[in-house]
């Protein structure tokens, strides 16, 4: 676990949080962390349910981070506003939930062509 001295918070204007208070005060949560058995959904639906309404969440690390289900009913909810991801679980999941290529931004290769569905408001 990475926490800032006291003084570099200070300076930045920042605070560390646990994740369990982070998601239940932050409008945009972006995630930077390794995919490894510890991380795997570290993002679910508990965490989500935890977040405000209408939160942006961005994921430019990895698949497997987020629970894509718990996100696909969200977005749907509208519990989160808005969703960037560089990457899912599931790499066919705008094809499984195809309400989310309305909801959601994607930027990956597939089929090597760059496909980017963003978000219509």
């Amino acid at each position: 676990m990475f926490n800032m001295n006291e003084e570099k918070e200070e300076e930045f204007h920042m605070k560390y949080l646990p994740l369990e208070e982070l998601v239940k005060v932050s409008d945009v949560i972006t995630i930077h962390v390794p995919l490894l058995e510890s991380t795997r959904h570290i993002i679910g639906k508990q965490e989500i349910e935890s977040m405000k309404n209408g939160v942006i969440l961005i994921n430019t690390a990895r698949g497997g981070l987020i629970d894509d289900q718990a996100l696909a009913e969200a977005l749907v909810s509208g519990k989160v506003a808005a969703a960037g991801l560089d990457c899912v679980e599931d790499e066919n999941l705008e094809e499984i939930l195809p309400v989310l290529s309305e909801m959601i931004g994607f930027s990956y290769q597939k089929q090597g062509n760059k496909v980017e569905l963003i978000k219509k408001q």
